[in-house]
């Protein structure tokens, strides 16, 4: 006689696991988990979604402007920027702030002096446009400000750095960057390919730290399109003797230009390995940095997932509000499946949440916008 019971599973604290084995599961874990989020206690459902904003065209990315009470959230479609700080009606768009782009896909940066704090957004296409807290303005070799030394639509990336702008030539390893402080004015150029062996284009730079936060150690990092990695440090590229490439380091190929973010000081790379701590690069060989990855548990998926979207951009965001680290996942063809994979921040456990279209991403206010 079959006799009927009762069998309790834990709840899945460990989150989505896809490394274990189908035979052998790990008590807590999940080999599938859709709209929960897992928590260090247990799991809840994920909550839903409010529309802000719509603007009659696809939104390619989002950016904002902070500077003391001054707080602006901006949005890009392929030919326009659009202020949705306030909207009046999130199904009527609102009038664009800028036209006539011939691309959507900034690179953004902030940098402050004595006059204020100023945003710089750069797509490669264009002239950058440069924001001061009232207007933009398209930045050419003749505008105030101006940049000069240098086809200005060329600049395809920016980050700032030891309090100076740098700005990636699209296309190229060459890297022009302003003087301390300014806001404009005559580039300085070096170019990274004697350092970076493999060739390929620069896709984004930033600033990485061994110490959680701005100073001494602070280096500028360098990512190419190869998955190489070049790190340099100093105060003045221009001066032999303030400025040296310390290391180049082999990743990953990077899954766009918005495809990093820091966690305290340490500078965090997506590639189709993984999202990879550079600190693990330069101890570790590309062979064995996904054991160190963020994304071990869900290796196999992270490969799937992203290679199915690699002719899209991917993007993360990390909500320290929410306490996620959220990764779009871009439609590369129709009928592919909606989704963005998440992370728990505070115990890295990974699950997704389905049925939203998360092209880009965005953080307002201490909410997360898609």
């Amino acid at each position: 006689m079959t006799v009927a019971g009762v069998k309790s599973f834990p709840a899945p604290v460990m989150g989505w696991r896809s490394d274990l084995p189908l035979s052998a599961p790990m008590p807590g874990s999940a080999r599938l988990l859709e709209n929960w989020v897992a928590t260090q206690t247990g799991i809840r459902p994920r909550g839903g979604t409010k529309k802000r904003a719509t603007l009659g065209a696809p939104v390619v990315s989002m950016f904002n402007y902070l500077s003391g009470g001054i707080e602006r959230f901006f949005a890009a479609t392929a030919n326009s920027v659009f202020d949705i700080s306030t909207v009046v009606d999130p199904n009527t768009p609102p009038a664009a702030t800028v036209t006539g782009q011939g691309s959507g896909y900034y690179s953004t940066s902030h940098i402050s002096n004595v006059g204020g704090t100023y945003l710089y957004a750069c797509n490669g296409t264009d002239a950058p446009l440069y924001y001061d807290g009232a207007s933009f303005v398209k930045v050419t070799g003749v505008t105030t400000p101006a940049i000069t030394g240098v086809t200005t639509s060329d600049l395809g990336a920016v980050f700032t750095y030891s309090n100076r702008l740098f700005f990636l030539k699209k296309n190229s390893l060459t890297v022009h960057y302003l003087a301390v402080d300014a806001i404009g004015g005559a580039v300085g150029t070096f170019v990274l390919a004697g350092a970076m062996s493999k060739g390929g284009s620069l896709v984004y730079g930033g600033t990485w730290s061994m110490d959680a936060g701005d100073g001494l150690d602070d280096k500028a990092v360098f990512v190419s399109d190869q998955g190489q990695v070049a790190v340099a440090e100093g105060t003045d590229p221009g001066d032999p003797n303030a400025w040296r490439i310390v290391g180049v380091y082999d990743l990953g190929s990077p899954l766009g230009k918005k495809s990093s973010f820091r966690i305290g000081g340490e500078f965090m790379v997506l590639t189709v390995d993984g999202i990879i701590p550079l600190s693990q690069a330069v101890q570790g060989d590309r062979a064995r940095l996904s054991i160190a990855a963020m994304t071990s548990g869900i290796e196999p998926d992270w490969r799937d997932e992203i290679g199915a979207r690699l002719t899209k951009p991917i993007e993360a965001l990390k909500w320290t509000a929410g306490n996620m680290l959220i990764i779009s996942q871009p439609e590369a063809f129709e009928g592919q499946a909606r989704q963005a994979l998440v992370s728990n921040l505070q115990t890295n456990t990974w699950y997704k949440f389905t049925g939203i279209n998360v092209d880009c991403l965005a953080e307002y206010r201490a909410r997360a916008y898609f």
